[in-house]
């Protein structure tokens, strides 16, 4: 599935390693679930996903003060980590291998690999930049 970010959502996916990911942009080479939210959200595991939007005057949105909880640090930290992750596989790996609609294996193209990027770092100025 293929999808726009649309502000305010939160994009749910397992990745090829069998974890579930939360990212701000849906991923382009599998099926994923949007969680609607503004700030954070309980989705149907009951676990908290992380925040989806950064406030205009950088004061955190659920408590009015200028900084984030430690959870919510916690969460835009690993997601950062993440995104630190995948910029650095999609930057030096000589092939990534994906699954297709169907399950089937197959090789990301330059522009599939650069489109990755570009969305990639998108998400590590969302996360890391708390």
């Amino acid at each position: 599935m293929a999808g726009t970010a649309l502000a305010g959502n939160t994009y749910k996916w397992t990745d090829d390693n069998g974890q579930i990911q939360y990212t701000q942009l849906p991923p382009n080479d599998r099926p994923y679930t949007v969680i609607k939210s503004a700030t954070a959200s309980i989705n149907e595991e009951g676990a908290e996903s992380p925040l989806t939007s950064k406030p205009a005057d950088k004061a955190n949105p659920k408590t009015g003060a200028g900084e984030y909880t430690s959870a919510e640090k916690e969460k835009l930290s690993k997601n950062c980590d993440i995104a630190k992750q995948n910029r650095e596989m999609l930057r030096t790996a000589a092939k990534i291998r994906v699954n297709d609609e169907k399950g089937e294996p197959r090789h990301l193209t330059e522009e599939e690999r650069k489109a990755r990027l570009a969305d990639t770092e998108k998400q590590i100025e969302f996360y890391c930049d708390k």
